[in-house]
């Protein structure tokens, strides 16, 4: 309802740049020899504007930086007309529209401007409304200024200093209002040396734009401008109807007039003048002094069940710093505990540490996503998680077993519909997770730890649900403090074997360069890739299937290699490169005898372990990698022997005294006796494709295709038994291992494609390869 203790302060900037854009000095609306298309337009938005927000009493507000880019003599020209036609006008030349409308605060209760300064005059009690990009209006107070923008009335200049300007002298948002969360204004931050900001790149960015900064901060600093002739906004719009109309009608603006009536008391419009309250539910808390840390510590402590989450600045966990710990007893309800930087409520330093070990070391069971990240991160900092009882994602694979991602943004997504903002959206380049405010920081911690908690209590009935959970509980999470002891306290490593299989590729190496050097009968470096494309360019037979330049050179030597004998050297070339790198990097990280691999459960969805950093699963030198460890590390590698086993056990079938293929055709018998019958048996069980079978054993597609047909013509149980078991997998919609349960979400698809990979999957996971 229109009320009349509404008087309102208009910013004619935004109005006259609108029109100005608009128009373009077009004549468009000429009455005698005067165009009237700029005032018929800023005429027509302010009556407009009177209507859609039920303006009785108000001030249009005109100063030196309203409508710049207009002509000269037009804003003089604007403002007689309007002031003619009845509208209150406040007119200083000289004084900026934001200083005037601080001047006369105490007479107005709103102002309207689209200019983000406008919103420092919160603090003068002023309701601030300003257009946004949908038609509508962003109403602001004091309170949703701080709710909506993370800062107070009077860091409003601050603010905009900090973030607007020359892109290499302003910085994020986020770093804007963490800034400000340490200090009250830009030049007490100066004026402290930065001490408090502990990103050193952005200290030195804000040093060195420094008078930018505080220059553009007393540009947008509100100045009162007192202005004693306005006792107090009066009408927006004095003349009578009929006289406004004559005048309109006299300069050709006729349709202006059935915008002239005046705004119903009884309108409903102003009702969208109330600010609304932005404010989330207040569930999520951060500790930041020793009442709060008490709080904490009794709420976990009487808990059975507790969901943990740290917050660090990197992805490995060996290397990132901790910033601080979430946890979550209760949905919707969250505590996050920073261990590091800078927090203004803090009153004195807390013991975070020691409240940490006291409810990390209790007996309450602690549940996370990926909680081995947590465990290993923490055990860095002298922390240790006595109880790591559940993990959601490892759950979740347990239960779905390949599906397209296992973060916990998807997951949330996909199991409880609700989501969950990843760190990469909320740290922009040039940022670390500390340059972001607090409340962000909070919010973004206890989400993540709010939804594990949920989807624990999804999943724990899940796996009951499908039959998993004696697995899950007896074999995945045990094997989870295992491999996080291996990731902190490393793994031995014979540094003598790790030598003698590097020396092995090496004279393999020299073997096939020797190969290679004789069969182009040039001598070059295989290892520059100028001087190979040039030797291999010089051959005619291998230069029709080679391009001329570009990417795909590798892949097309990849495909030479299947038919031509130079480029399946060079190709074997490569890949025992490869390799030399692999062996090269475990041998790089060893540290006293010991390497520090991070481990992976979920890589595969046949449950076979992964490591990165350095990888030592791949297949080097016939997975010879796997006699330079100890201990029962060694029976996480692929198993040849194991896998051939298990498959005689399924089928009843495999002789290896029939490898010998006495009666196959020569090509046939030189391809099994240099790739192996064992491997081409396990490689044609668990679904390889004849595509596929070219490609990794460099052999053309005809030769792949006759493999085939003579492993099925030798082995027929062994395809029967991999048809059958396929059927099975798909009609069940999982596989089965005597008591045993692998769930494949591909199993259920009505994707060829996909249910295809996910049975080959079942295969492997059923032969343990």
């Amino acid at each position: 309802m229109v009320t009349q203790d509404r008087n309102f302060l208009i910013d004619a900037s935004f109005i006259l740049e609108r029109n100005h854009e608009a128009f373009l000095g077009a004549q468009l609306l000429v009455c005698g020899d005067e165009n009237y298309t700029f005032l018929y337009g800023v005429t027509r938005d302010l009556l407009r504007l009177r209507q859609d927000l039920g303006i009785l009493q108000g001030v249009l507000v005109v100063g030196r930086d309203s409508g710049t880019a207009c002509a000269e003599g037009c804003i003089g020209r604007l403002v007689d007309f309007l002031s003619v036609l009845g509208m209150r006008i406040l007119h200083r030349p000289d004084v900026s529209v934001l200083d005037l409308c601080a001047g006369v605060a105490p007479l107005a209760s709103h102002v309207i401007s689209d200019r983000q300064e406008f919103l420092q005059l919160v603090k003068y009690d002023l309701t601030v409304v300003c257009p946004d990009k949908s038609g509508g209006w962003d109403i602001l107070s004091s309170t949703t200024v701080k709710q909506k923008f993370g800062i107070e009335a009077v860091q409003v200049p601050s603010f905009l200093a900090l973030t607007t300007g020359p892109k290499s002298s302003i910085v994020t948002r986020g770093q804007a209002r963490r800034l400000l969360e340490l200090y009250s204004e830009v030049t007490e931050m100066f004026e402290d040396g930065l001490t408090r900001v502990m990103s050193a790149p952005l200290r030195d960015k804000l040093e060195l734009n420094r008078k930018a900064i505080l220059d553009r901060t007393v540009r947008l600093t509100a100045t009162e401008e007192r202005v004693r002739d306005l006792d107090t906004p009066a009408p927006l719009y004095e003349l009578a109807e009929d006289e406004s109309a004559r005048i309109l009608e006299s300069c050709g603006l006729l349709s202006l007039v059935r915008l002239l009536r005046r705004p119903s008391r009884s309108s409903g419009a102003p009702a969208v003048l109330e600010a609304q309250d932005l404010r989330e539910p207040e569930g999520y808390k951060v500790i930041t002094d020793a009442e709060g840390l008490d709080v904490l510590q009794s709420t976990v402590l009487s808990a059975k069940v507790c969901a943990i989450d740290t917050e660090a600045s990197d992805k490995d966990p060996r290397t990132a710093t901790l910033f601080g710990v979430a946890f979550c007893v209760e949905e919707r309800r969250a505590y996050y505990l920073p261990v590091v930087g800078n927090h203004r409520s803090s009153a004195r330093p807390l013991d975070a540490h020691g409240a940490l070990r006291k409810i990390l070391g209790s007996g309450v069971r602690f549940v996370g996503h990926n909680i081995k990240y947590d465990y290993v991160l923490l055990r860095r900092n002298n922390l240790n998680i006595a109880q790591m009882y559940f993990d959601t994602m490892l759950a979740a694979h347990d239960c779905y077993g390949d599906l397209d991602s296992w973060s916990l943004g998807y997951l949330a997504e996909r199991i409880l519909g609700r989501h969950v903002q990843p760190y990469r959206e909320l740290v922009n380049e040039g940022e670390t997770f500390l340059d972001l405010p607090q409340d962000v920081v909070v919010r973004h911690a206890c989400t993540d730890v709010d939804a594990t908690l949920a989807l624990y209590h999804m999943l724990v009935k899940e796996l009951e649900r499908r039959g998993v959970a004696h697995q899950y509980w007896n074999e995945t999470i045990p094997l989870v403090k295992t491999l996080g002891d291996w990731e902190f306290a490393g793994v031995w490593t014979d540094t003598s074997k790790l030598a003698s299989i590097r020396q092995l590729l090496l004279t393999r190496l020299q073997e096939l360069r020797a190969a290679v050097l004789k069969d182009t009968g040039t001598v070059f470096d295989l290892d520059s890739n100028k001087e190979l494309w040039a030797a291999l360019g010089g051959i005619s037979s291998l230069k029709r299937m080679l391009p001329a330049g570009g990417s795909g050179r590798i892949l097309a030597l990849e495909r030479a290699a299947c038919s031509h004998p130079i480029a399946k050297s060079v190709a074997r070339y490569k890949r025992l490169r490869k390799e030399l790198r692999i062996v090269d990097s475990v041998a790089a990280a060893v540290r006293e005898g010991r390497v520090y691999p991070l481990f992976s459960q979920v890589r595969t969805g046949y449950n076979m372990l992964t490591s990165e950093n350095p990888s030592i699963f791949d297949g080097v030198a016939d997975n010879s990698l796997k006699s330079c460890f100890r201990g029962c590390l060694p029976g996480f590698f692929r198993d040849r022997r194991k896998a051939i086993g298990r498959l005689r056990e399924l089928t009843g079938e495999y002789d290896s005294e029939k490898a010998a293929f006495a009666q196959s055709a020569g090509e046939i018998r030189r391809v099994i006796a240099e790739v192996g019958s064992e491997e081409l048996l396990l490689s044609l069980a668990v679904g390889v494709s004849d595509t596929q079978l070219s490609k990794e054993y460099l052999i053309d597609r005809l030769t792949a295709s006759q493999v085939r047909h003579e492993f099925q013509v030798t082995y027929p149980r062994v395809f029967e038994w991999a048809s059958r078991y396929r059927n099975e997998c798909v009609a069940r919609g999982f596989a089965v291992d005597g008591g045993r349960v692998r769930h494949l979400d591909g199993l259920r698809s009505s994707n060829v494609a996909r249910r295809e990979a996910a049975c080959n999957t079942a295969i492997r996971w059923l032969l343990r390869y």
